[in-house]
Order: structure tokens, then C-alpha cells, then sequence
């Protein structure tokens, strides 16, 4: 049994789909569909950056779907796989939702790429500048040390929470950036081996992003959404959902909740998923389902050769 998975930010570099966009017509046309729906040359910026522009949150939201959605609609029209046949659910680390429920058929390209465009700018433009932080702490691998830490270190009258649960040993914090920088001065006193502080604009998946959900959730109620084709795990949940009406409510509460990741796949390896496929740049999601179950096979497609070395063995 599959499931796709589908990367958040920290996976983009730039360069990222160049090969498979200068071999495949079907990718080439995702990239310029994206382009066409944000009216800048999205493209131009992720296969030449600079870097910090790419690492913009409003460029690197839609930018790593593009990626990931391009490698869909070539496993699709190049090689006439019909996913639903191949995986049985499909999952997606925070903004990587969004590209799981465009495989999953509930959002066509064009709307992903219209929300990923109001999402991101959402969440840059939810605190000011230098107000809020994220940072990963490594090194606990007892959730409630982690939030024993938080309740140590948090300032008076600030907020600071479990902002993703990725796997044993990796959890994100997030929240203002005093309460931040104090947790990180204390960290390695609960037995944190390293904390990093993430090149982000904002308190993702915090009450701090409680603007950018209110915008999110006047945006989705606009578009068209389909039920799922193949189940998707909510990060929210971390059980599989299908509705349409239900993933709109939980994409709003995505925004200010927690990604419960790790959850997301012991519950894929307790419905019997022996395989994961990783869906874009780099190999995030591989490294932290290896941590989840090291038995589970684990496969990447980025370049063209994975695409075609996938669909021989599958």
C-alpha cells in the first residue's frame, strides 16, 4: 500500500523542476499556469532565484507546489498513471496539504496556486516584521518536555506553542520572538541537543496567524471545491478526510493549529502503508518517516529519471 507525500517549506532550493520542466511539455504547462494565476514569472525565481527571494513566503508556498504538481501532471500525461489506482491516501506538511488535495483532485491548479498566493502573503503580513519567530528544537523526544520548556520560558502575556510535531526527537516552536529567544537560551537545560532558528517571516501555525486564518477563510468559501478522489490526512486530524465541506474548515484551522506529523504517519503505517513517495525537492518527508518506521520503503521523485525508474517498478 502507497501514499504520496507532499513537502512544506525548507524543502525549496533554487533550480528546483528545471530538468523536468526542459524534458516534459506537461510540467513546462504547470509551471506557466502558476505563473499566469500569480501574473509574475514564478518560474524565473525558482530556477534562478536569488535565494532569498525564493525563500519569501509568498514565493516559497506556491514555488514547492508548482514542483510537486508538475511531477503529478507528468506521471499523469507522460506515463497515463492514474493515482487513485497507485496510492491510497495521499498527505502534505503544511502548505504541502494544499498539494496533496490538488492530487487528490479537491482544488484544480489554478486555485491551489490563487490560495498558496493569498496564504502566503496572509501569514508574512499576519505580525509585523521581526515580531514573531519559529524554532525547531531537536534533540527531546518526549513531547511534554518540549512544552514543560515552553511553559518555562514563555514571556508574560505572549504566545508560544508546539507548532509542528514532526517526528521522535524534531518539534517546531512557535511564537513571539522574545519568548523564542529565551526558549532557546534555555533549551539544552530540558535536554535539547540543537535549536535552530528557521528563516521564516511569521509564527506559523500559531494563534498569532489568527488574520491570515480570517483571510483564508473568506477566500476558500469562494473557490470550488471537490470531495477527495483518494483519502487525505489532515494535519489538524491526523486522520484521513474526504469532504470537501470538512477540508475547508480544517485548512482554516491548519493556519493557527498545530502540524501533527508525526501522528499523520503512524496512522499511514497502522492502515498498512508500506510505502511513501515524496513528491518534489529534497527528501524532508523521507527523513522523518524513516524516524516514524524505519521498515517502511521510502522514494523520492524530483528528476526525470525517478519519474521514469518509479513507473517501470511499480
Amino acid at each position: 500500500m502507497k501514499a504520496l507525500l507532499f513537502p512544506g517549506q525548507g524543502s525549496q532550493a533554487v533550480g528546483m523542476g528545471k530538468a523536468l520542466y526542459d524534458k516534459y511539455s506537461s510540467a513546462r504547462e504547470v509551471f506557466q499556469e502558476v505563473n499566469d494565476v500569480l501574473g509574475f514569472d514564478l518560474t524565473k525565481i525558482i530556477f534562478e532565484g536569488p535565494e532569498e527571494t525564493l525563500q519569501a513566503t509568498e514565493n516559497t508556498q506556491p514555488a514547492i507546489m508548482t514542483c510537486s504538481m508538475a511531477i503529478i501532471a507528468t506521471l499523469k500525461k507522460e506515463f497515463n498513471l492514474h493515482l487513485e489506482n497507485h496510492f491510497s491516501y495521499v498527505a502534505g506538511h503544511s502548505l504541502g496539504e494544499y498539494s496533496a488535495l490538488c492530487a487528490a483532485g479537491v482544488f484544480d491548479i489554478k486555485t491551489t496556486a490563487h490560495l498558496l498566493k493569498v496564504r502566503g502573503e496572509a501569514m508574512k503580513s499576519a505580525t509585523p516584521e521581526g515580531f514573531s519567530s519559529m524554532v525547531a528544537v531537536v534533540g527531546i523526544d518526549d513531547i511534554s518536555k518540549v512544552q514543560e520548556l515552553i511553559d518555562a520560558t514563555i514571556k508574560p502575556n505572549e504566545v508560544m506553542v508546539i507548532a509542528n510535531d514532526n517526528c521522535k526527537g524534531q518539534t517546531v516552536v512557535s511564537g513571539h520572538k522574545e519568548s523564542i529567544q529565551n526558549l532557546m537560551a534555555h533549551a539544552k537545560d530540558f535536554g535539547a541537543k540543537l535549536v535552530k532558528e528557521l528563516k521564516v517571516s511569521g509564527a506559523f501555525h500559531s494563534p498569532l496567524m489568527l488574520r491570515a486564518s480570517t483571510i483564508m477563510a473568506e477566500t476558500l468559501n469562494e473557490v470550488a471545491m471537490n470531495d477527495a478522489k483518494i483519502p487525505v490526512i489532515s494535519n489538524v486530524l491526523a486522520t484521513e478526510v474526504v469532504e470537501a465541506n470538512q477540508i475547508r474548515g480544517l485548512l482554516v484551522e491548519q493556519i493557527v493549529g498545530g502540524v501533527h506529523w508525526r501522528q499523520s504517519m503512524e496512522y499511514l503505517v497502522a492502515k498498512g502503508v508500506n510505502t511513501t513517495v515524496e513528491v518534489g525537492n529534497g527528501e524532508v518527508l523521507s527523513g522523518l518517516m524513516k524516524r516514524v518506521d524505519s521498515n517502511i520503503l521510502r522514494i523520492n521523485l524530483a528528476k526525470p529519471e525517478d519519474l521514469e525508474a518509479f513507473v517501470k517498478n511499480i
